[in-house]
């Protein structure tokens, strides 16, 4: 694998904001992505592992999605 940087990225504010329904959201695009290993169309695990922590592991394709978030 090539040599990928850290990035620093923004949690956006999503939802109704008159109901004070807000949600935050990560959007992760680009190109260190699939210099990554993670490529259109391939689907990925996120694991919270504790408070402010989290894993994404490329999923093959014999293996389970859970979309349980």
């Amino acid at each position: 694998m090539t040599s990928v940087t850290s990035r620093t990225l923004k949690i956006e504010a999503v939802g109704d904001f008159a109901a004070r329904h807000i949600k935050p959201n990560i959007r992760l695009c680009g190109q260190w992505l699939e210099r990554a290993g993670f490529k259109p169309g391939h689907h990925v695990r996120v694991t919270p592992l504790g408070l402010g922590e989290l894993k994404l592991q490329l999923i093959e394709s014999s293996q389970e999605t859970n979309d349980s978030f």
